[in-house]
């Protein structure tokens, strides 16, 4: 059986450039949405939001400050091009 105590110990210099050259290039795997190192809670968040949005969207009256034109801004992620103002208002 191995010993991993040497991971529950702080060592700053674990990560410097000349331990780092030792170690394999994909030794480094957070957790992500697929595959094998998923993040086990990431339904439960995604459902807790949409029941945020739901209920905020219930309670409120969400419209574009003067009906102002947005346009996509396209790249990796999808953006407007500027800034949107809403105004919120009590239903």
């Amino acid at each position: 059986m191995q010993n991993y105590d040497y991971l529950s110990r702080f060592d700053p210099d674990r990560f410097s450039p000349e331990n780092s050259r030792s170690r394999p290039p994909m030794a480094f795997q957070p957790f992500g949405f697929s595959g094998k190192r998923s993040c086990v809670g990431y339904r439960f968040v995604f459902a807790t939001a949409t029941i945020f949005l739901v209920t905020l969207l219930k309670k409120f009256r969400i419209k574009i400050v003067n009906e102002e034109d947005v346009k996509p801004l396209y790249g990796l992620v999808t953006r407007p091009d500027k800034e949107i103002w809403i105004t919120v208002n009590k239903r």
